[in-house]
């Protein structure tokens, strides 16, 4: 993202992403985010406020201001925010919901997750109740590890079929 709240980092991304896009003549319905973890927050957010095609997550923190709000992150909220407070810990929960509505064309988003670990609980399952609430259409696969970690083994074959699901709509 960036240091207290100018987010120079994200635009470094974008501005990386666009450029090899540009490169290879790649439309931007034709990109696919692809993450998981933080990695999966930032497929969504990308996808979402820059319009790009599809976004595949294994198990992402949605809720930025409450994910970094625990207190082993409460160094990189203060960085990205500045202060940490009620207002901020708000402001970050917020950027992906509203860069998913942001969307000038169909959202794409695909998940995966396990329903035994933090991260359904936490974020996915309030995200659900979001998508539901917009009509945002979003697929999800649902594993059955009890680790974060292990999200690892699991999303490169989910991630691999979305992309491919993905090209053949």
């Amino acid at each position: 993202m960036g240091e207290n709240l100018d987010f120079y980092i994200e635009q470094d991304v974008y501005q990386l992403i666009e450029s090899v896009r540009a490169d290879l003549g790649v439309e931007k319905k034709h990109v696919v985010t692809c993450g998981s973890s933080k990695g999966g927050y930032a497929a969504i957010y990308f996808e979402g406020k820059y319009n790009y095609g599809a976004s595949i997550a294994g198990a992402p923190q949605i809720l930025l201001g409450d994910y970094l709000g625990i207190k082993e992150h409460q160094g990189i909220f203060r960085f990205i925010a500045g202060n940490y407070d009620e207002a901020n810990r708000e402001y970050l929960n917020n950027l992906l919901l509203q860069a998913v509505l942001a969307k000038k064309s169909a959202n794409h988003i695909s998940i995966h997750v396990s329903d035994q670990e933090g991260m359904y609980a936490d974020h996915v399952k309030p995200f659900l109740s979001f998508t539901k609430q917009h009509d945002i259409a979003l697929s999800l696969q649902l594993g059955t590890y009890t680790k974060h970690s292990l999200v690892g083994l699991y999303f490169p074959s989910f991630a691999i079929q979305a992309f491919q699901n993905f090209f053949e709509e």
